[in-house]
């Protein structure tokens, strides 16, 4: 098989994601008509441990723009061990905390387990899949009641890099497209479906990585099983804390 056809084939995937999740937030936007648009910051420290051993985690926050709407703290310590040049894998531990004016708040905890393939790469085209699963024990803070919910999650991603003249710093095409399976019908908040997202990136360099992506997400509610449409503007900041930045998750 061609590099060609290995193209041909993940960005036929790629958008086959990516237009399926698009269509369905548009027949669901099309029936229930709500949409909102959300603010996200993340920062990500990366720290190696040793050869094979990395620090991946993030922390950020997240709002509904509105003021009377939902909001989320959250941290995520995460270790990556890099299994070889292409195969990696993680775990992580997701501390959230969810408040609304509106509605309950709620702490949630999530253990996360995840496998990383990062091919294939075309030159400045590179290609990434992420599969992860999730336990989600989230607790409603007025009478610590708890729920638990197994999500299984699949992203397929990429960046294409790029100089703007021979001598500048590197810039790049970020995109994705996510899937999410929760088997559970009842869950005690929204319960994503879909995530997409395309965005440009700057590298400036070893030590500092900035992105800007803007994503749609679909996600269902608890109560009347309402789908709701999210357009989210997303800033994202990486730090690596010695200079191995081939690593960067």
């Amino acid at each position: 098989m061609t590099i060609k056809t290995y193209l041909n084939f993940f960005v036929f995937l790629l958008f086959l994601l990516t237009s399926k999740t698009l269509a369905f937030a548009q027949s669901e936007e099309d029936v229930d008509g709500e949409v909102t648009q959300q603010i996200w910051l993340d920062m990500y420290p990366h720290l190696v441990l040793g050869e094979k051993w990395h620090y991946i985690g993030d922390f950020g926050f997240r709002k509904i723009v509105d003021e009377n709407s939902w909001a989320q703290l959250f941290m995520r310590p995460a270790i990556k061990y890099q299994y070889s040049d292409i195969l990696s894998f993680q775990i992580s531990m997701s501390v959230a905390y969810d408040w609304s004016r509106l509605n309950e708040d709620h702490l949630l905890i999530t253990p996360r387990q995840g496998v990383r393939i990062d091919w294939p790469s075309f030159g400045p085209l590179n290609f990434y899949h992420l599969l992860r699963l999730e336990e989600r024990i989230s607790y409603k803070v007025s009478d610590w009641s708890h729920t638990v919910d197994l999500i299984g999650r699949y992203k397929i991603f990429g960046d294409y890099t790029f100089k703007l003249n021979e001598r500048g710093r590197f810039w790049f095409i970020s995109f994705y497209a996510e899937v999410f399976h929760n088997p559970n019908k009842k869950v005690e908040f929204n319960k994503n479906k879909f995530r997409t997202g395309i965005g440009l990136g700057y590298d400036p360099s070893n030590d500092w990585k900035y992105i800007f992506m803007l994503n749609w997400q679909g996600s269902q509610t608890s109560e009347d099983q309402t789908q709701i449409s999210d357009m989210i503007f997303q800033l994202k900041i990486y730090k690596t804390l010695r200079k191995w930045s081939k690593y960067l998750n």
